[in-house]
């Protein structure tokens, strides 16, 4: 098929110089030849795994980690502000809090300024527990990228966050989520 070049930021990055061009059917595809989409997709899952593992021992899945962590970051929220915030569906988001509930770690309140909405905020067990995690989180993210230089990760976090904000681009895909 076509050419592409390498933008001159790609080249940069360390991300090849030169024009990127597809493979013949019958051409062996080296690692650096697999669509970025595939491979994107691919780390993503093994890098998902491995923090859903890191957080198991704590009884805490990944999108109850992103509800805590927006507790702690943004203060109390209804639960379809958390929906929102979070991209996650507001059926599903209900079913995360009651969990959370029932373990102490959140508290469902009503509303200073409308009785009839009903608030959800971390308790002190909920915030102990946010340090446990973060402590946890950082650690697998230190394993993650202990290959990397402060100057690498930099530009990988760049890197990373300008292809999430092109996900949404064009409407074939949900905004990029912030967990």
């Amino acid at each position: 098929m076509g050419e592409r070049r390498s933008s001159r930021r790609g080249t940069e990055a360390g991300l090849g110089s030169g024009p990127v061009r597809e493979p013949g059917p019958d051409a062996e595809r080296p690692a650096e030849a697999m669509p970025l989409g595939f491979v994107t997709a691919s780390v993503g899952e093994l890098v998902a795994s491995g923090f859903r593992d890191a957080l198991a021992p704590h009884g805490v899945s990944p999108r109850q980690y992103a509800v805590l962590w927006a507790l702690v970051a943004h203060g109390e929220h209804t639960q379809q502000q958390l929906s929102e915030r979070l991209g996650i569906p507001a059926s599903r988001v209900v079913a995360l809090i009651d969990d959370l509930e029932r373990r102490g770690a959140v508290q469902r309140v009503a509303s200073d300024r409308d009785r009839r909405i009903r608030t959800v905020r971390l308790t002190d067990d909920g915030r102990r527990l946010v340090e446990d995690l973060r402590a946890t989180a950082y650690r697998y993210e230190r394993d993650l990228l202990r290959d990397l230089t402060d100057d690498e990760q930099r530009v990988l976090r760049s890197l990373l966050a300008r292809m999430g904000s092109n996900v949404g681009r064009g409407g074939s895909a949900a905004r990029i989520r912030s967990w």
